[in-house]
């Protein structure tokens, strides 16, 4: 007989099948307990992560992941060396990977994870909204701590995803203006490497909304501040 005290949401969603956990649910059950703060959600790097994050997982990763992973290699060595370790298969994207931390920091976790054999060895932290610079530095310099305890014999790297004027000189930067000319590039490019309209379709209007919602976004406009 289970205890009723003991079935909180979290609890029950970590040990639901795991053919439930459809993306879409995914989405409702993270977005449906975040703090009550997060109004007009769909300002905030939260959505937009996910999106983005569909957007690696769907579209075909020659034509989209790949130019956007040139673009980290470009930034520094050690991106350059995470990047060639990944090889040339299908990177595998992680949502939200966890920094493995102890205690009160167990929740703590990146946004973006790609790597293969199962262990992200790239991480990306995304902002859209205001941040200090000094408080965003503290938290990523954890991140690196964990990633260095995670992966000691492994190369990688973390690399913010921000508005270039808000770029860190600490660490290698993936702009937001990167991943929409990234999406541009792939509208050009889908009808020639998939001929076909009909199978082309979802690619390009999936393409076409996240490049859409990032070129119009309320922050984009008032200049990334």
């Amino acid at each position: 007989m289970t205890n009723p005290a003991l079935d909180t949401e979290f609890k029950l969603w970590a040990e639901a099948d795991q053919r439930q956990k459809s993306y879409v649910v995914e989405i409702l059950h993270w977005f449906h307990y975040r703090p009550t703060r997060l109004k007009a959600s769909w300002k905030q790097e939260e959505v937009l992560t996910w999106e983005l994050l569909r957007a690696l997982d769907v579209l075909p990763q020659r034509l989209f992941l790949r130019p956007l992973l040139e673009r980290i290699a470009a930034s520094s060595t050690r991106a350059d060396a995470a990047v060639r370790q990944l090889g040339n298969g299908r990177v595998e994207v992680t949502p939200y990977p966890s920094l493995e931390l102890p205690g009160s920091k167990r929740n703590c976790k990146s946004d973006i994870g790609l790597g293969s054999s199962g262990r992200p060895t790239i991480w990306i932290e995304a902002k859209t909204a205001r941040f200090k610079a000094s408080d965003l530095e503290a938290q990523l310099e954890q991140q690196q701590a964990a990633m260095a305890s995670l992966l000691p014999d492994t190369p990688n790297v973390l690399v913010t995803l921000l508005p270039t004027p808000r770029a860190l000189n600490s660490f290698p930067n993936l702009s937001w203006d990167d991943v929409l000319g990234a999406l541009k590039s792939f509208e050009r490019n889908i009808p020639v490497a998939i001929a076909d309209r009909d199978l082309s379709h979802g690619y390009r209007l999936l393409a076409l909304e996240l490049a859409k919602r990032i070129e119009s976004h309320p922050n984009r406009a008032k200049g990334w501040v």
